[in-house]
């Protein structure tokens, strides 16, 4: 009888604590107007595209330089790093990374400006941007 009137007990206390945590939950939640929603959307996809040509554009003009000093400029590099590290081997490992980003970066930026002007692209401009942040932030 005892454990009966405990568990009754417990299964209201349960009951009055969801209760009170669904009206709270409801106090707190920020409702969203279909109008806010659309504008929010249709502003990320405007903005997306403006930002995918000019992390375009900045790319290149900022890979240039490390391209150029990867290439050309290779033996002082490894001059360099031997003297820093005592290993000139890190400079064909950091050639081969940069060599390999300048190719998957923009890859990923032109896969971005594609994917956008497509309508699954429309709908999630949201999920292009991530692809497009973490490409330019060297997540490759």
């Amino acid at each position: 009888m005892k454990i009966q009137r405990i568990n009754l007990l417990l299964g209201q206390i349960y009951q009055r604590i969801s209760q009170r945590w669904v009206r709270w939950k409801q106090t707190r939640s920020v409702v969203e107007s279909a109008d806010y929603l659309r504008w929010r959307h249709e502003f990320l996809y405007k903005r997306l595209g403006f930002g995918l040509w000019l992390g375009f554009i900045c790319f290149f003009i900022s890979a240039s330089g490390g391209l150029y000093l990867y290439i050309f400029q290779i033996e002082q590099v490894r001059a360099d790093l031997d003297r820093f590290y005592g290993t000139p081997s890190i400079a064909e490992d950091l050639r081969d990374i940069t060599l390999i980003g300048f190719f998957i970066i923009p890859g990923l930026i032109l896969a971005c400006l594609a994917i956008r002007r497509m309508a699954w692209g429309k709908r999630h401009p949201e999920i292009v941007f991530l692809i497009f942040a973490g490409a330019v932030n060297g997540f490759t």
